[in-house]
């Protein structure tokens, strides 16, 4: 089995290493691990892209629960302090 360019383009080159290629085909093998590198850095940025994305959808969900809730609150507040006057009125 024939090895591959990306394969030989990983040998340490020496004197005593001396095969029938060219410094095209080793240059076309350093090349290809590149691309490789490069596919395999564009997939971790991808699952970094998709990680943050998930994280501000959560952000922005729980952020509209929050101010509900807020809101919630400033109501019910408003309500048992209108409930308390009244009744201060109809004791006073």
């Amino acid at each position: 089995m024939s090895k591959s360019h990306k394969d030989i383009s990983r040998q340490s080159w020496n004197l005593d290493n001396r095969e029938s290629l060219t410094n095209d085909d080793i240059k076309i093998g350093c090349l290809q691990r590149i691309a490789d590198a490069t596919e395999t850095m564009a997939k971790n940025y991808n699952q970094l892209f998709e990680e943050k994305e998930k994280f501000r959808k959560w952000y922005y969900e729980e952020r509209a629960k929050r101010q509900h809730l807020e809101r919630s609150i400033t109501t019910y507040k408003g309500n048992y302090t209108r409930l308390k006057n009244k009744l201060e009125q109809q004791n006073g």
